[in-house]
């Protein structure tokens, strides 16, 4: 446990040194330690080396009113106390998620979503879940797809194409309709064909990357290039 010279071990730690090394740190010693943790002294002291080991540096050493903290154990002990809250937090949400009574959920979704099928949904699953917090953000496609490779969000609830997110698993909801607007008396209203439509400039949804893409496909269709000057906006 504790050594005057730290010898290379493998990384990482696990959460019952962590533990160890806090109740140590509490008690001030490998038995109150022990005794307060139900084990025996071998068994913390044991712990200490392998956490000292693994991070390759001494934590504890011996001290004239018992076991003390190194620069180095004072380092983790700050880190460390953290680490076991979050890991209890951790551990009480997903046993409510996994009894439905509590948890966390992020999603992105799109603007337009949000203003068609949010409220009455959103109603109706507070009513059945009403202690689990539900984070909204906004369904850019290219911000919200590396989130939900890397866990950020859970779900995301956006206008697009079929078959446009390849692999990803996706569940249709609905359909919708999309339909192109201009003031009353706009020179485009004269226009007989989309050639006419092309040369004006397009707002489309920022938020929505189905606009652009049905955009194109429309104009594709009929062999005319698609409109150069589009503002997109959220």
């Amino acid at each position: 446990m504790i050594r005057e010279t730290p010898t290379h071990g493998s990384p990482g730690m696990k959460i019952s040194q962590l533990r160890s090394f806090l109740s140590v740190v509490k008690h001030g010693s490998i038995r109150g330690a022990a005794r307060a943790l139900g084990l025996t002294q071998p068994a913390v002291t044991q712990s200490m080396r392998e956490l000292e080991t693994s991070l390759d540096v001494p934590l504890l050493q011996r001290g004239t009113a018992g076991v003390e903290l190194t620069v180095y154990g004072k380092s983790l002990a700050r880190r460390a106390s953290v680490i076991e809250r979050e890991i209890e937090r951790a551990i009480a949400e997903i046993q409510g998620i996994r009894d439905g009574n509590s948890g966390l959920i992020n999603i992105a979704i799109s603007t337009a979503v949000a203003m068609q099928i949010l409220p009455k949904a959103f109603a109706t699953f507070r009513s059945r879940f009403p202690d689990v917090e539900v984070r909204l953000g906004e369904a850019s496609i290219p911000n919200a797809l590396p989130k939900l490779l890397d866990g950020t969000i859970d779900y995301m609830i956006s206008h697009m194409l079929p078959d446009s997110l390849g692999s990803w698993a996706v569940e249709r909801l609905y359909r919708a309709s999309m339909i192109a607007v201009a003031r009353a008396g706009h020179p485009v209203l004269s226009s007989t064909d989309l050639a006419g439509f092309s040369e004006w400039e397009w707002l489309l949804p920022y938020d929505d990357e189905s606009a652009p893409a049905l955009v194109r496909q429309l104009f594709a269709q009929s062999g005319v290039p698609p409109p150069r000057k589009v503002v997109r906006c959220t």
